[in-house]
């Protein structure tokens, strides 16, 4: 199952505010590793041309279950509170940091990252739950139509075993 979870979106305003600093601060960790590639160098340098861009959001994947190598593509979006609630969208995982200033080509196993979304026609409006430049909660999730099915019932499954649990501490405690 290939899905992300996004806590939050970075303001534009603070893209392009942090986008210099950032490509150069990244950059500079380029010239300090000798094992750099010269697709990780080109995609650096790109980071800095899609900060500018339109339809590219800067967004934090929470705990991301997945291990694959950008560009990464997914065509639905959904609500995570109100799994009924789903949107079709054409997004590419561009770009991936770790740590704020880590570059990675993968997206590391179990971690939050930031990543750089780009939206192919238009952004979704489930988006718009997301909450801007703060962490809230987990709001919605991006994942192919392929893996919803099998997504959905693994989150519902996990919201009934949650539930199970809550009502049986609560049961100990009172006994």
């Amino acid at each position: 199952m290939r899905y992300l979870l996004i806590d939050r979106i970075l303001s534009k305003v603070a893209l392009i505010k942090n986008g210099t600093r950032l490509t150069k601060l990244l950059k500079d960790k380029i010239n300090e590793r000798k094992e750099i590639s010269a697709e990780e160098s080109l995609k650096i340098e790109q980071l800095e041309k899609d900060i500018l861009k339109d339809n590219v959001l800067r967004l934090v994947s929470f705990l991301t279950p997945i291990e694959e190598y950008t560009p990464i593509k997914f065509d639905l979006v959904f609500d995570f509170y109100n799994l009924n609630k789903v949107e079709d969208c054409e997004l590419t995982l561009l770009h991936i940091l770790f740590r704020r200033d880590n570059y990675l080509m993968q997206l590391p196993l179990g971690h939050h990252c930031e990543i750089f979304i780009e939206c192919e026609h238009k952004i979704p409006k489930l988006l718009s739950k997301v909450s801007m430049d703060f962490y809230d909660s987990i709001d919605i999730g991006i994942c192919n139509k392929t893996d919803w099915p099998n997504i959905k019932a693994e989150l519902e499954k996990s919201r009934r075993n949650l539930e199970k649990r809550k009502q049986e501490n609560l049961k100990n405690k009172s006994t």
